[in-house]
C-alpha cells in the first residue's frame, strides 16, 4: 500500500514511451502463465518461448516478489534463473517486493546487490490505503 506498484507501472510506460518494448508481470499471475504453459506443452503449450522472452526483452517489471505462489520452490528457481540471465546481460528489470531484501535467496541479494549494474530502492512510505475501522 506504499506506492511500489504504481511505481513499477511506472518504470514499465516510461520505458515504452521510450520506444523500448518492456513486459509488466504481477508475479502470482506470471507463475500460473508459467505452470499452465509447462502443463500444456505436451499439447503445444510453449513454456520456452515464454521463459526465453522474459530473459531477453529489454526491459522487465515483476511486481510483488514473494506473494502467495511465488515462493515454492519451483517458481522460486524460475524466477532467479530469468533474474540471473537478465543481469549477465545487462537487461533492465524492476522487481517490487515487501520482504527485506537481505531475506531473499542469496543469489538475488548478490545480484541485486552489485552496485555496478543495480540499484536498490526502499520505499519507506506509509502506507496509503485508508484504514478500515473494524466491527468490534
Amino acid at each position: 500500500g506504499n506506492g511500489k506498484t504504481h511505481l513499477a507501472e511506472a518504470c514499465y510506460h516510461a520505458t515504452l514511451e521510450r520506444g523500448v518494448r518492456g513486459i509488466y508481470w504481477y508475479l502470482p499471475d506470471l507463475v500460473n502463465a508459467m505452470h499452465r504453459a509447462l502443463a500444456q506443452k505436451e499439447i503445444g503449450g510453449n513454456y520456452e518461448a515464454l521463459y526465453t522472452q522474459l530473459c531477453d526483452v529489454p526491459f522487465l517489471a515483476l511486481d510483488d516478489y514473494g506473494v502467495g505462489n511465488t515462493t515454492n520452490s519451483w517458481a522460486l528457481g524460475q524466477i532467479e534463473a530469468i533474474l540471473k540471465r537478465r543481469y549477465h546481460s545487462y537487461k533492465a528489470t524492476v522487481v517490487t517486493t515487501n520482504l527485506d531484501w537481505l531475506a531473499l535467496p542469496a543469489a538475488l541479494v548478490s545480484i541485486f546487490g552489485d552496485r555496478a549494474v543495480a540499484l536498490c530502492v526502499l520505499n519507506e512510505a506509509p502506507d496509503y490505503r485508508p484504514r478500515r475501522a473494524t466491527k468490534v
